[in-house]
C-alpha cells in the first residue's frame, strides 16, 4: 500500500498544453482549511497550469492512494492463437475476452476458440481474411506492440464486437472508474468503418455508448498504424461486488466500397477511483468540473445520460511508438 505525506507535485508524460489537469485529492475534512489557499491559487493561475502536462496534488497524512487499478491489459503475450477457458501461452482467456459477428459464429464467454476467424495469428497487418490476430502495431520501429486486432470481411464483423468481462472483486460498491485504451487503424482500404465503445452494468440487457469513432474512407498511400488514446471517467455509478462490467467494442461498415482497413485495441486500463471519505477538485481546459461524493457542479466538458450516471472523455492521437499527437476531434 502506498502512503504520502503532505503535499507532493509531479509532472507526467502528456506534451500537449491543452491535456493539462490539476487534480486535487482532499481526504480528511480536517485538510480542507489548509488546502483552500492552494485552491485558490490554482484557481486564479490556470494559464500557468496548463504549462504542466499533468500537475497533481495530492494532500495526504498516513492515508492509501485513491486510486486502485482494477484491470490492465496490453497484450504482450498475445499471438493470436485464440480464447479458451485455460488459456494456453499466447492466447486470451474467455471468461474476459468474447467475439462475436465471425463467419465462424459467435464466440461466448467461458468457451474455447482457437481456430478458423478467431485464432488468425500474428501479423504486421496488410491481411485480407477476417477474423482476429495479433497485430504488430510498431511499424517496425523498435521493440514489437503486439494489440488484439481484427480484420474486416463482408462476412467478419460487419457488423461484429469484441467485449470484455471485468469482475468487480472488491467487497464494496464501485462508485467511479475511469477507462483508458488505445484504438489502432491501418487505414490500407477504401472504406470507412465506425467503432462504438460501450459499458453496461450488471448484466448485458442494457448497453449505454461511451464514444464514437469514424475512419476514414479513402485510404492512405503509404498506410501506418495511428491511433487515439481514448480516457473516459464515469461516476454516479453502482457497481456492485461480485457483479460484471462489460467493455464492447461494436464494429460495423460506414461508407465505401472494396476492402476494409484493419483495428487494433491494446492498453485497456480500468482504475477505480471512488476512494474513501474522498474530494476531488479537477482543474481542466477548457473548464472545470467540482466534485463532492456523488455530487457534481459543472462547468463544461460533461455529460449524464439517463441512469443518472456521468461521463468524462478526452481523445488524443497517439502514433504507434506511443506518442501522443494532440487531440483529433471531442469524443462522444
Amino acid at each position: 500500500m502506498l502512503y504520502i505525506k503532505g503535499v507532493i507535485s509531479k509532472m507526467l508524460r502528456f506534451p500537449s498544453i491543452r491535456s493539462a489537469v490539476c487534480t486535487l485529492r482532499i481526504f480528511q475534512r480536517r485538510f480542507e482549511k489548509s488546502i483552500k489557499p492552494l485552491v485558490s491559487l490554482c484557481a486564479k493561475n490556470l494559464f500557468n497550469i496548463r504549462r504542466c502536462a499533468l500537475f497533481s496534488v495530492l494532500a495526504l497524512s498516513a492515508y492509501p492512494a485513491l486510486a486502485t487499478t482494477i484491470y490492465s491489459e496490453n497484450f504482450s503475450g498475445f499471438d493470436g492463437s485464440g480464447f479458451a477457458i485455460n488459456p494456453n501461452t499466447g492466447q486470451l482467456h474467455s471468461e474476459v475476452f468474447r467475439v462475436t459477428g465471425l463467419s465462424h459464429g459467435d464466440g461466448t464467454f467461458a468457451a474455447t476458440y482457437d481456430i478458423g476467424d478467431f485464432a488468425r495469428g500474428s501479423s504486421n497487418g496488410g491481411v485480407t481474411t477476417g477474423g482476429v490476430y495479433a497485430f504488430d502495431i510498431s511499424n517496425g520501429n523498435g521493440s514489437p506492440n503486439v494489440a488484439l486486432g481484427i480484420q474486416q470481411t463482408s462476412s467478419d464483423l460487419t457488423p461484429g464486437d469484441i467485449s470484455l468481462r471485468i469482475i468487480n472483486q472488491s467487497s464494496a460498491t464501485i462508485h467511479s472508474i475511469d477507462i483508458q485504451f488505445d484504438l489502432f487503424e491501418l487505414n490500407n482500404a477504401g472504406r470507412s468503418s465506425v467503432v462504438e465503445f460501450e459499458y453496461a452494468m450488471g448484466d448485458e440487457n442494457s448497453y449505454n455508448s461511451l464514444a464514437v469513432f469514424n475512419s476514414n474512407e479513402a485510404a492512405d498511400a503509404n498506410a501506418s498504424w495511428a491511433g487515439v488514446l481514448e480516457s473516459i471517467s464515469l461516476s454516479s455509478i453502482n457497481w456492485a461486488a461480485a457483479d460484471p462490467l462489460f467493455l464492447r467494442w461494436s464494429f460495423d461498415d460506414l461508407a465505401g466500397s472494396g476492402s476494409r482497413d484493419e483495428f487494433a485495441i491494446d492498453n485497456i486500463t480500468v482504475v477505480d477511483t471512488s476512494g474513501t471519505n474522498s474530494r476531488a477538485i479537477v482543474l481542466s481546459e477548457p473548464g472545470l468540473i467540482f466534485v463532492t461524493g456523488l455530487a457534481l457542479l459543472v462547468l463544461s466538458g460533461y455529460s449524464t445520460n439517463r441512469a443518472g450516471v456521468s461521463m468524462r472523455s478526452s481523445r488524443m492521437r497517439r502514433n504507434s511508438a506511443g506518442s501522443l499527437l494532440g487531440l483529433p476531434g471531442s469524443a462522444k
